[in-house]
């Protein structure tokens, strides 16, 4: 498959999984707070998902590597993720026990899926990667139909249609990727678990780990409180939709353009800017005191994840060895994305019922003081390396 068709598949690929996830995720929280749950309960559910998925993302960046395809698992997580998602929405009843596993495993599925689909653009040729930001673009035009058609459909339907609504997009994304051109691993060498290890010798990796990390402490807290503050200022359904479908418009800019933005401005500059630009959108999430203030300053989504994401996966995937591209990603993920997200949402759920979700925005937001630090030493480690003027 020559890279037109490459792009054009995994561009609808992209397109179809975030409408998947859009209609998913962005109504989760409501369903929880719906059936009666409270916020340390709910960070809890969420909190065990990401311990969870520390060890299956291991286990699946190293199966890749190890079986060298992608493919695969990817298909596999597909048909795990709709029979959990049609559970957790069937199962409408108050019952701490059988939310706490099924929102649990839908977090495992969500990053497990989103990491795979990732890591086969990335590994799929010079082209892909370089473009990955283009080609992730209409995953954030399928993030804003996604969250769009779940207000739809929980407005019109109900809780319980939006499994079967996430169910038939994966089967159609099956049909598809069944079609598609598997990753040619650019290494042949044996991988064993003990190989995975060689990913932690090298400080530059380490340090990307400890910049996302704080990064994704703010990203991971954001997803889950941005809901409680709209819900404390009376914020209805559709206003929650509104929320989600401007922050992946305003993302479209960035990721269309994100490769023409590293070559300008230097893959650093633009991290830098990622990071200040959250810690300023939860100071002002905190001031806000309407539904429209918040609406406004998720305008700053533009210059948060888009950045983030274009920049940390082309940076991890620099300091992988080739050998190890899958187990970079995975791995990568599951310390940084997962282990911040067992983490957020139990500091901002204990916060937010001790004291108010205000206080839990400004706490959150100093780790980009804490991304920020890291940063200047993974500049200094490539200034060693004579990488950096």
């Amino acid at each position: 498959m020559d890279y037109k068709n490459k792009k054009l598949m995994f561009s609808i690929t992209n397109f179809l999984s975030y409408i998947a996830e859009g209609v998913g995720y962005c109504m989760l929280i409501t369903y929880l707070i719906s059936i009666g749950y409270t916020a340390t309960q709910r960070s809890m559910m969420i909190s065990f998902g990401a311990l969870l998925s520390i060890f299956f993302q291991f286990l699946v960046g190293y199966l890749c590597d190890k079986n060298k395809t992608i493919r695969r698992y990817i298909i596999y997580s597909y048909i795990v993720y709709s029979i959990v998602v049609i559970v957790l929405y069937a199962y409408n009843t108050y019952n701490f026990y059988v939310h706490f596993v099924l929102v649990a495993l839908n977090a495992v599925m969500f990053r497990i899926n989103m990491g795979l689909l990732d890591s086969w653009v990335l590994e799929s040729g010079e082209q892909c990667k370089t473009n990955y930001g283009s080609i992730r673009a209409f995953g954030s035009i399928g993030w804003v139909i996604g969250s769009w058609l779940a207000a739809r459909v929980l407005d019109y339907l109900g809780y319980i249609y939006i499994g079967l609504v996430f169910t038939i997009i994966h089967v159609i994304l099956i049909a598809i990727n069944l079609k598609m051109d598997d990753v040619v691993k650019e290494s042949q060498e044996k991988i064993d678990l003990k190989s995975v290890g060689k990913l932690f010798e090298n400080k530059g990796y380490i340090y990307l780990i400890l910049i996302m990390f704080g990064i994704f402490m703010m990203q991971t807290a954001l997803d889950y409180t941005i809901v409680s503050k709209l819900d404390s200022l009376k914020a209805t359904n559709s206003q929650i939709s509104y929320y989600w479908m401007i922050t992946g418009i305003v993302e479209l800019p960035l990721f269309f353009y994100g490769g023409k933005a590293i070559k300008k401005f230097g893959a650093i500059t633009l991290l830098v800017v990622s990071i200040i630009s959250y810690g300023v959108r939860f100071l002002f999430y905190g001031l806000s005191v309407t539904v429209g203030q918040v609406l406004t300053i998720s305008l700053l989504q533009a210059t948060c994840f888009p950045i983030m994401q274009i920049v940390s996966k082309q940076l991890i995937d620099f300091e992988s060895p080739a050998s190890l591209k899958s187990s970079g990603q995975q791995v990568g993920l599951a310390l940084y994305s997962s282990v911040s997200a067992l983490i957020a949402p139990l500091i901002t759920g204990v916060i937010e019922d001790a004291f108010s979700v205000n206080v839990a925005l400004y706490v959150i937001g100093c780790f980009a003081l804490f991304s920020l630090l890291f940063t200047c030493f993974y500049v200094r480690e490539k200034k060693k390396q004579g990488l950096f003027n």
